[in-house]
């Protein structure tokens, strides 16, 4: 995920990054990921998959 703009707190597993416009965070299969807008204003990401479907679980 690329944060276009604003800024994002993602969770990654156990770790916990801030990052801002311009920061991209890369997640492995199979790892549990998520991300707040943690900034003031609006945030912007891009997210790619390389799968074909999309499979969101909740935790």
């Amino acid at each position: 995920m690329s944060v276009l703009e604003g800024e994002a707190t993602i969770t990654i597993g156990d770790e916990t990054v801030v990052a801002q416009a311009g920061d991209t965070a890369v997640v492995q299969p199979d790892v549990w990921h998520g991300f707040t807008n943690t900034g003031t204003g609006t945030l912007r990401m891009m997210c790619i998959h390389a799968s074909d479907t999309m499979i969101q679980e909740n935790r």
